[in-house]
């Protein structure tokens, strides 16, 4: 048995699979999210990076407020065997902008909804 995080929750999802690991909020309700859903949808984002090129050791970078997304994006980054960055989304824009730039960080994912005036662009 391997103790990574990606291998633990795999090994959650299966004996777990249909319960309740969190709850976001949609339109006003709490919606449940499964087992089986969070490591489907962090499989999907390593499947992702894999198929852009990323490779073991390289950064991906994720700018966002803390929302089941986001957590998909960062266990799928830790799943791809990245490294994740994650500036937080309160920063000075020169802080956001520079810090994926000389990190070397390879992938940006930003949140799509409520993006911060300072999400670095180009």
């Amino acid at each position: 048995m391997t103790d990574t995080i990606p291998a633990l929750l795999t090994q959650r999802a299966v004996a777990n699979g249909s319960s309740v690991v969190l709850r976001k909020k949609d339109r006003g309700l709490w919606k449940a999210v499964a087992w089986s859903d969070l490591d489907s949808r962090r499989r999907a984002v390593a499947a992702a990076l894999r198929t852009v090129g990323f490779r073991q050791g390289d950064i991906a970078g994720i700018l966002s407020e803390t929302t089941p997304d986001a957590v998909y994006v960062h266990l799928g980054i830790l799943s791809a065997a990245g490294v994740r960055l994650a500036p937080h989304p309160d920063a000075e824009a020169d802080q956001v902008r520079t810090t994926p730039r000389d990190s070397g960080c390879r992938v940006l994912f930003v949140a799509h909804e409520n993006t911060p005036a300072n999400a670095p662009t180009g």
